[in-house]
C-alpha cells in the first residue's frame, strides 16, 4: 500500500508539473520563420501607417539555416550581430504583442521583423550603432540592452525588445543581447547552461558597447536572463579587482522576475555592487512561472517571488507587481505587458532617473515614485497597490 500511494504522488506530481509546463509554454505554437518574410521594406510598413524600430542584435546563438529563423537555439564559442527593423502595425495596444498568426505577417494589424542587416565584424556593429546614435538628439544616446528569458525564440525576444522600448517610448538605442534559448518549454536544463554558458559572450557584448559612443547604459534583464545578467557583473567585478568597471558607464539594471535562487544571489550581491549601480528588482508572487521554477529546484525559492524586506536588505531597490492584474496566465512578463508599470520603468529608464541617497539617511527614487497613481514608496521599495 505505502509503494502504491508513493507511486500514485509520483504520477500526481508528474502529470502537475506537465500541467503547468503547458501553461508556461504559453504562445509556443506562433510561427518563429518570420524574420524578412513578405519582403516589406521600411517605406512600405510606414505607408500602411506602422512605426519602425530598429534593434541592433548581440548574440551567442549558432546561425540557422533558414534565413527567416537567423539564429538557432543552439550555441556557439562566437558573438554574431546583426540590425533587424521591426514594423509595429497602427492599432497596437501598449503592453501587447500583435504577433503573427502566419508565416508572412500583415504590417497593417500584426508586428513584422523586416530584412536584417548582418554586421561581420564587431566594428561595423559599433559604426553602424554610432550611426544610430548620431541621428538623435546629444541628450537621447543612451542604449536599452536587454537580456531575454528561458523559453524565448529569437523572433520572440526580438519583438519583445521593440514591444517594450516603443511603449515606453524610450529615446536611445536597443541592443538584445540574445543566448542560445531553444525556446522550448521542456528545455529548461538546456537553457540554463546555456544562460552560464553565454556568460563570456555577454561580458564580451559590453566591452564592445563601451567603445561605441553611448553615452550611458540601461540594463533590462528578464527571467533566466537575470541569472545571466548578475554572473556577468560578478565575473566582471572579479576580474576588475573588486571594482565596478568604470568603462561600462552603467545607469541603472533591472531584473524583472528573477529567476535565480535566493539564496546564490545573495552570494553574487556579496560581489556585485549595489551602492553605486543601482539595482531594480521587479517581483510578483503571483508569478506561476517561478513557483514552477521553485518547484523544479526542490523549493528553493525563486527571487522574482520571495519576500520584498528580505530583498531590500540585500540592498536592491524592490518593485512590487503583486497587485498589478496581468492578461498572460503565468503573470511572468508583468514588466511588458502592463501599462502601469510601462509607465514607471518608462519614465526611469526615459530619464535616467535612479535611487539616491539622502543626506540624512534613507533613499528617494527621484521622480519616478510620482509618475503614477496607485504606486506608493517604502524605503527600497515602489510597491504597486
Amino acid at each position: 500500500m505505502i509503494f502504491m500511494s508513493l507511486r500514485n504522488c509520483r504520477k500526481i506530481a508528474r502529470a502537475a508539473v506537465f500541467g503547468m509546463l503547458l501553461i508556461v509554454a504559453g504562445c509556443g505554437s506562433l510561427p518563429q520563420a518570420v524574420i524578412g518574410a513578405g519582403d516589406f521594406t521600411e517605406a512600405d510598413v510606414q505607408a500602411k501607417g506602422a512605426n519602425v524600430v530598429d534593434v541592433y542584435v548581440a548574440t551567442s546563438r549558432a546561425a540557422d539555416e533558414d534565413p527567416s529563423i537567423l539564429f538557432s537555439g543552439e550555441r556557439s564559442s562566437a558573438v554574431s550581430f546583426t540590425r533587424v527593423p521591426v514594423s509595429i502595425p497602427p492599432n497596437h495596444q501598449p503592453g501587447q504583442i500583435e504577433r503573427p498568426r502566419r508565416s508572412i505577417p500583415n504590417p497593417r494589424t500584426e508586428f513584422a521583423i523586416l530584412q536584417p542587416t548582418l554586421l561581420p565584424t564587431s566594428q561595423q556593429f559599433i559604426n553602424s550603432l554610432n550611426g544610430e546614435l548620431a541621428r538623435r538628439p546629444r541628450d537621447e544616446r543612451d542604449v536599452l540592452v536587454f537580456v531575454h528569458g528561458y523559453n524565448t525564440d529569437l523572433t520572440s525576444a526580438i519583438f519583445r525588445i521593440a514591444q517594450f522600448t516603443n511603449d515606453i517610448n524610450y529615446p536611445g538605442v536597443p541592443v538584445l543581447f540574445s543566448w542560445a534559448s531553444r525556446g522550448r518549454t521542456f528545455d529548461y536544463v538546456y537553457d540554463i547552461n546555456s544562460a552560464l554558458h553565454a556568460r563570456d559572450a555577454l561580458l564580451e557584448t559590453g566591452e564592445i558597447l563601451s567603445r561605441s559612443n553611448a553615452d550611458g547604459f540601461n540594463i533590462l534583464a528578464h527571467s533566466m536572463g537575470t541569472l545571466l545578467t548578475v554572473e556577468a557583473m560578478r565575473q566582471s567585478v572579479l576580474m576588475s579587482g573588486g571594482r565596478r568597471p568604470e568603462r561600462f558607464r552603467i545607469r541603472n539594471v533591472a531584473l524583472a522576475a528573477p529567476d535565480i535562487d535566493l539564496d546564490l544571489f545573495r552570494r553574487q550581491l556579496e560581489i556585485v555592487p549595489t551602492t553605486d549601480i543601482p539595482i531594480y528588482v521587479l517581483i510578483s508572487d503571483d508569478d506561476r512561472a517561478l513557483g514552477l521554477s521553485s518547484f523544479l529546484a526542490g523549493g528553493e525559492s525563486r527571487v522574482g517571488i520571495a519576500d520584498l524586506e528580505e530583498l531590500t536588505d540585500l540592498g536592491v531597490i524592490v518593485i512590487d507587481l503583486s497587485a498589478v492584474e496581468d492578461r498572460e496566465t503565468t503573470s511572468h512578463t508583468k514588466f511588458a505587458n502592463s501599462p502601469e508599470v510601462i509607465k514607471v520603468l518608462g519614465e526611469g529608464l526615459r530619464t535616467g532617473n535612479r535611487l539616491e541617497t539622502r543626506s540624512g539617511g534613507g533613499f528617494r527614487l527621484a521622480d519616478i515614485a510620482n509618475a503614477p497613481s496607485g504606486v506608493v514608496q517604502s524605503g527600497r521599495a515602489l510597491i504597486f497597490e
